[in-house]
């Protein structure tokens, strides 16, 4: 391209493109070319030239180098673009996006401009390319990223639409039944003879059938009990019948009715038998009306109105007639306790008749009665001192445990009166009696408080104690201090032993100050805590421990908390351990150890060593060196000795070497000197230094021969 167009507005120029491929802008102001300016839209490239922005891609500048990529939310795509398009509803545009990619089911795009597509919100289902996802229908419900819409189950029902929960608008309501996608708590009804109570029906084979007894609507939760004067002699009725003339039924919820009794009539749907008139009674059953043959009624009793049988005189009256309606009160100094009886009975001890006395009136508090025949109050007698006259008192009555009867009170009660004899004084807080008949209390003791009336100390509770007397209630026990125990009526608190403590943390005070066994795998060796220690590496802790219990010689612990001695591992070959070991321990160079679960390592023998460490057995003593006992290494035969032979067990059991031989440090043979060489000697290391001599020698000698 040999030259770039720019106008005063870039969107009138075009580009006009040769068969080539090269393009260039065309305008109609060829006057205002200007060489080497590139527009926006299009980005430079080499030899000047420039090219369209591919879609996905633009540039708003002049003389760019190159095109940036669409924001995420925006697309382009056509070429040569100086803006890019906000992504549409239902599609997400990331980064350089050429086209606007659907959301895919599950998701939407609520928005212009998104680069990523939203999750699908509960109680909506959404399609490909959904902009928000539809709302769920009534009836069914849409769990987040829902792609279609979810029948409610049988049992509940949805009522509103945007459901996003199996569990729907909720179960469906007693007395009636809710198939699948149901839309209201009462979607269908259980039919007429049939109940059920429960939510969340799901079929009609759910509803129960209405007992005998009761009636049952359609829709109905509960099965109605009869009302009294009707029944329901079968089960599924939808209602209850009323009872025939000559029956009624006075309960609710029964089956049949009951045959009018003697003495009465009974009409439709009767709730009661109607009674004969004052003075008799009668046999009959089953009547309708009051047309009934009534008898006198007999001695000892009195007939009222309706009666089916004559009714005995009651406590307190009698009748020695026939055919009365009533009977007669009993005079004073008399009374009768019971039924159907011609004449009273004289007035008993510790009470006073007065007339129509059904039982004698006992004498007031603080009075007693020890003769018969008393017709009124001011016969019985005054209280004694130390004793309570309760109400009706046939004689004195000792004060019980808890309570007293001081002197001075009967001085005082020929001007108080006698009702404040009627009954014993507690003793106050803080004392006890625990014997009767008595007129004072004793203090209350340690480890227990005494509130009013008390007849024996209450104990402080557990987790308190009371070290002083006569505590009056159980607020004063003092707390247990923590790390202390104190059971139930403690006069002090006692520290946690060792291998126990005290669990401060426990929901009841009670709990708080009980000495429990520390647990297995945990210890505690001082007094008074609160917790226990976890056992320490090297041993175990049994239920209650004071101390860790060490691992055994030969084996170890490298765990916190052991329970037991299953805890304490075996110590492997190569291996040792101490007792109470967190770790076993490598046999040193020079010792070894075959055997599992042991204390120690033993020295290689005289001929033999070791030079690594968890060694099982020992090396032997190679030719040319020699081992003494426990040896981490094998020591060399020096220079003019060597063996053969292994398992040497010191450095004189190396052989000297013979004249004519040699041998360095570490030989396992004598070599023989070489030519030139000699070794007049034995145990000679080399023969270079006999080399020497010789040498000298023959200088000496040809010296000589010069002279």
């Amino acid at each position: 391209m040999e030259a770039i167009v720019q106008t005063d507005s870039t969107s009138t120029a075009t580009y006009v493109c040769e068969s080539t491929g090269s393009c260039q802008l065309s305008t109609s102001k060829a006057a205002d070319v200007q060489i080497g300016v590139f527009l926006a839209g299009s980005s430079a490239v080499a030899h000047g030239e420039c090219r369209l922005c591919s879609p996905g891609t633009f540039t708003n500048q002049t003389n760019q180098t190159e095109c940036g990529d669409c924001t995420g939310g925006s697309y382009q795509d056509e070429a040569g673009q100086t803006a890019c398009t906000p992504c549409t509803l239902g599609h997400a545009c990331p980064e350089g996006s050429p086209t606007p990619v659907e959301c895919a089911a599950v998701y939407y795009g609520y928005q212009l401009e998104l680069s990523e597509c939203k999750p699908c919100e509960g109680g909506r289902y959404c399609a490909p390319g959904s902009f928000k996802g539809l709302i769920c229908a009534r009836g069914n419900y849409c769990p987040p990223l829902s792609s279609n819409m979810t029948q409610c189950p049988a049992g509940q029902y949805g009522t509103d639409t945007g459901l996003n929960s199996s569990l729907c608008s909720g179960p469906c309501a007693p007395g009636h039944y809710c198939p699948v996608e149901s839309m209201s708590p009462q979607m269908q009804t259980c039919p007429a003879g049939s109940y059920n109570g429960s939510h969340g029906l799901k079929s009609v084979a759910e509803c129960a059938e209405c007992p005998a007894g009761t009636g049952c609507p359609s829709g109905s939760a509960d099965a109605i009990k009869c009302a009294p004067g009707t029944v329901a002699p079968n089960a599924s009725m939808a209602a209850c019948v009323k009872c025939v003339a000559g029956k009624y039924q006075a309960d609710p919820g029964q089956e049949t009715c009951t045959d009018c009794p003697p003495g009465s009539y009974c009409a439709e749907g009767a709730t009661a038998p109607s009674r004969c008139r004052a003075g008799y009674y009668s046999k009959k059953i089953g009547e309708s009306d009051n047309t009934t043959a009534c008898q006198l009624c007999k001695r000892g009793s009195a007939c009222p109105s309706g009666a089916e049988k004559p009714t005995q005189c009651q406590p307190g009256t009698v009748q020695n007639s026939t055919g009365q309606k009533e009977c007669d009160k009993c005079e004073s100094g008399k009374f009768q306790s019971g039924r159907g009886k011609f004449e009273c009975e004289i007035c008993t001890l510790g009470g006073y008749c007065t007339k129509g006395s059904s039982a004698p009136s006992p004498c007031l508090a603080g009075k007693f009665g020890n003769m018969t025949g008393l017709a009124r109050l001011h016969d019985c007698f005054n209280c004694e001192p130390g004793n309570s006259c309760p109400l009706g008192a046939v004689a004195p009555v000792p004060c019980t445990p808890g309570s007293i009867a001081p002197v001075e009170r009967y001085d005082a009660a020929g001007t108080t009166g006698y009702a404040n004899l009627a009954k014993c004084e507690q003793c106050v807080p803080g004392k006890f009696q625990n014997e009767e008949g008595k007129k004072v209390c004793n203090s209350c003791k340690q480890g227990g408080y005494c509130e009013a009336g008390a007849a024996v100390p209450a104990l402080c509770p557990a987790g308190f104690y009371g070290e002083l007397e006569e505590r009056v209630n159980v607020t004063q026990c003092k707390a247990c201090d923590s790390g202390m125990k104190c059971p139930v009526g403690s006069a002090g608190q006692t520290r946690c032993a060792a291998g126990t403590y005290a669990n401060a943390s426990a929901a009841l005070v009670a709990d708080r100050h009980v000495c429990i066994k520390c647990a297995a795998g945990t210890y505690q060796n001082d007094l008074q805590k609160t917790e226990c220690k976890p056992c320490e590496t090297g041993g175990y802790c049994t239920l209650g421990a004071a101390a860790v219990r060490p691992c055994g010689k030969g084996s170890y612990n490298d765990r916190m908390g052991q329970k037991n001695q299953l805890g304490c591992l075996l110590t492997d070959p190569g291996f040792y351990a101490k007792t109470g070991s967190s770790n076993q321990t490598a046999c040193s160079p020079g010792t070894v150890q075959p055997n599992a679960s042991t204390d120690s390592c033993v020295k290689c023998v005289a001929g033999t060593f070791q030079d690594e460490q968890n060694g099982t057995t020992c090396k032997p003593c190679l030719p040319g060196y020699h081992c003494k006992d426990g040896a981490s290494v094998a020591l060399p035969c020096e220079e003019g000795t060597y063996t053969a032979a292994t398992n040497l067990t010191s450095a004189d059991e190396c052989t000297n070497t013979t004249a004519g031989h040699y041998a360095v440090t570490g030989s396992s043979m004598q070599t023989q000197c070489s030519p030139g060489t000699v070794n007049p000697t034995r145990a000679w290391a080399r023969a270079s230094s006999v080399k020497l001599a010789s040498s000298k020698t023959r200088t000496e000698r040809l010296g000589a021969m010069r002279a």
